[in-house]
C-alpha cells in the first residue's frame, strides 16, 4: 500500500480556480466532522491497517456457531465503517483544490 500524505497544493489546479485558502470559510467543506486534522486521519489509517491484519484470524471460524459468526460480522461492519470514513475524508481532502 502506498504511504502518501494528504496535502494542499501550492498552486491552483487550473485556470479560474482558487486555492482553498482563497475561498471564504463559509464556502469550504467542513471535514472536521470526519477528522479534526490530517493527523487524526493518519492515526485511523494505522488503526485500519492493524485491524485488517486480523482478517485471516476468522478463517475457518464462521461455522463454529452463532457467536463466532456474530463476532466476524461485527468486525467486518466496524472495519468497513472505518474504511468508509477514511476514504471519504481522503477523497474530499485531496479534491479541495482540484
Amino acid at each position: 500500500m502506498q504511504n502518501r500524505k494528504l496535502h494542499a497544493p501550492e498552486q491552483p489546479a487550473g485556470p479560474g480556480l482558487r486555492l482553498r485558502a482563497d475561498v471564504p470559510q463559509g464556502d469550504r467543506w467542513d471535514l472536521s466532522k470526519l477528522y479534526a486534522s490530517d493527523g487524526g486521519w493518519e492515526k485511523d489509517l494505522e488503526r485500519y491497517r492493524a485491524l485488517a491484519e486480523k482478517i485471516p484470524s476468522f478463517k475457518g471460524t464462521l461455522g463454529q456457531g452463532a457467536e463466532a459468526l456474530a463476532q466476524a460480522l461485527g468486525f467486518v461492519r466496524d472495519l468497513g465503517m472505518l474504511e468508509d470514513r477514511l476514504g471519504a475524508y481522503a477523497v474530499l481532502r485531496e479534491s479541495e483544490d482540484q
